[in-house]
């Protein structure tokens, strides 16, 4: 696996990097200087492009419905590698813009204090590795950096204590105070332009994320956690969230936002609402129904698509009678979700209701989390209010236990963040997602990439031999434990 690691990044370094040099007997080709700037701005572009795996996780949190073939939304996928280098790919960018902060920080101040600049690095390495091993298990951690050609496969549970480890450190080694870059530089930093008070929240709130995803196998671990990054300050509003925006160029420096092709801007879209998504949402009553969603072009009505018919029925099912994303949601100068304010108020009433230290009640901050995502996606307050005072929606009133409660609103709350909520689902378990007709599961992880077996045969069989079941979509990552 490490040689198209360093054969992917090497060739990302020169294309950045290189300068055409005068002198003859110079290689022209050959490595003078990289921005840590560029390259950060280039990694952040590319996490929230998302490709394979953000299609992928969209459909089997159920959110989308496909329009044509299904062999995705029916688990028929032939190769799940695309984003396993893609991630690792952008591991080791991130970690190329430590190691040159580290060993010559005089000449990438340009781009920020040098402290901040590896702050930065490490955490987005945490919410990368966090969706890697989220996605597969069991993943190569520790050995990724180095010459190791073929890394052991680190467990879960290792990995998850460590990133807890990496962010408590990049927090505490932000300076907030220093000066950040000016001029084109200060365009360097896509989700808070170097305001490192906003990074320190994003990596509490990360925090959050991580330490809540392993309640269920290391509770005092995580109780620990989650009361320490709240009390280093989380995201208190939505204007904290870590946001990516698309902004179109001409030349596709910066391309459109991937949902864009969500809308039928030209006639056909790929993808439809799915039914049980628009369900949810309908029985109610939501008023986020057409920020979501578009009404469908023949019935001008909202509706969802039945999820993961056979290919030969969908084909049949004319899409235009469903609805598709909305024009606001697709839009090519859209956004791209890190993570935001939403979750984290859900995150705090779970770890109130496990037991956590934390001011107020699961309630409030369950409240807070539907309240934040409604505003976000710009619905008016008074329907906000007529929306939790509904006793189906309302805490003290709403029907299931507080997993389902918190896990429902949790679900709709995530709509485009794919992964997250396909997570929240295995870890929560409070229903609503259904399997494709004929089937009788919905996959609780990706098989690895058919190149691992190629490339790092032994450290593949290790982790293999280490999953309940092996390495089938069935499988359970450590932290999914009922």
């Amino acid at each position: 696996m490490k040689k198209y690691i360093i054969f992917c990044t090497a060739s990302l370094l020169l294309l950045l990097g290189c300068q055409k040099l005068e002198e003859y007997n110079e290689n022209p080709n050959e490595l003078v200087f990289v921005s840590t700037g560029a390259l950060l701005n280039y990694t952040m572009n590319q996490l929230a492009q998302g490709g394979e795996n953000l299609r992928l996780t969209n459909l089997y949190c159920q959110y989308f419905s496909e329009n044509q073939s299904t062999n995705a939304s029916r688990y028929q996928i032939s190769s799940f590698g695309v984003n396993f280098k893609l991630y690792y790919h952008s591991i080791l960018n991130l970690q190329e813009i430590i190691r040159l902060c580290m060993e010559e920080p005089e000449k990438h101040q340009a781009n920020g204090d040098a402290a901040n600049q590896i702050a930065q690095a490490r955490i987005l390495k945490a919410w990368l590795f966090q969706n890697l091993t989220d996605t597969w298990g069991d993943i190569p951690y520790s050995e990724v950096i180095g010459d190791q050609l073929a890394p052991a496969y680190d467990t879960q549970e290792f990995i998850y204590h460590d990133l807890l480890r990496e962010l408590e450190e990049a927090v505490a080694q932000i300076r907030p105070d220093v000066p950040g870059p000016v001029g084109l530089a200060s365009n360097s930093d896509f989700l808070y332009l170097y305001n490192m008070e906003n990074w320190q929240k994003f990596a509490n709130s990360l925090t959050l994320r991580i330490a809540i995803r392993m309640a269920d196998r290391d509770w005092p671990s995580a109780k620990a956690a989650i009361e320490k990054a709240f009390s280093g300050g989380v995201f208190s509003n939505n204007y904290e969230n870590a946001v990516y925006y698309f902004n179109p160029s001409p030349d596709n420096s910066n391309p459109s936002s991937p949902f864009a092709g969500y809308f039928p801007w030209s006639g056909y879209s790929a993808y439809c609402i799915s039914k049980p998504l628009m369900d949810a949402m309908k029985a109610l009553d939501d008023p986020r129904i057409p920020r979501y969603a578009a009404p469908a072009l023949n019935t001008g009505l909202y509706e969802g698509k039945r999820y993961g018919l056979p290919s030969s029925e969908n084909y049949a099912d004319d899409w235009k009678n469903y609805s598709t994303l909305s024009e606001t949601a697709a839009a090519p100068a859209g956004q791209v979700l890190f993570l935001d304010y939403a979750e984290v108020c859900f995150t705090l009433a779970e770890a109130i209701e496990r037991g956590a230290a934390i001011p107020g009640s699961a309630a409030e901050w369950y409240h807070k989390g539907i309240r934040a995502s409604q505003e976000a996606w710009w619905v008016d307050a008074a329907d906000i209010d007529a929306y939790l005072a509904r006793p189906d929606v309302n805490y003290d009133t709403a029907p299931g236990t507080w997993k389902e409660k918190i896990g429902k609103q949790k679900w709709l709350a995530l709509f485009l963040q794919g992964g997250q909520a396909w997570s929240e689902w295995r870890r929560l378990d409070f229903g609503i997602l259904q399997p494709p007709p004929g089937l009788d599961f919905i996959p609780t992880r990706l098989i690895y990439p058919n190149t691992e077996q190629l490339v790092n045969k032994q450290s593949y069989e290790e982790a293999v031999s280490r999953l309940p079941g092996g390495d089938k979509l069935t499988s359970k990552v450590w932290w999914d434990v009922y």
